[in-house]
């Protein structure tokens, strides 16, 4: 929200882990419902290290759909040797 109590977006933060054959379905869903709740909206997707197509999958739709975002958690992991 802004200073004004306005809703400025709507994030829906989803994290997925092999789930490469739902994953059109999810995001067709919440896209279906966020887009009529009249507000601007975004999917975020966090991928949790899934070993399937699920990261592929993501990325094909996240490429037509401006709307649709995503993490790689694979890619931003902390090295083990920062561990404490």
């Amino acid at each position: 929200m802004d200073p004004s109590g306005a809703i400025r977006k709507i994030s829906f933060v989803v994290p997925v882990f092999n789930e490469e054959e739902n994953i059109p379905h999810l995001v067709g869903e919440i896209d279906s419902m966020a887009g009529k709740l009249g507000f601007p909206y975004e999917i975020l997707l966090v991928d949790d290290g899934s070993r399937d197509g699920t990261l592929p999958a993501i990325k094909a739709l996240a490429a037509g759909n401006p709307f649709l975002k995503y993490i790689d958690r694979k890619s931003t992991r902390l090295n083990s040797s920062h561990r404490t």
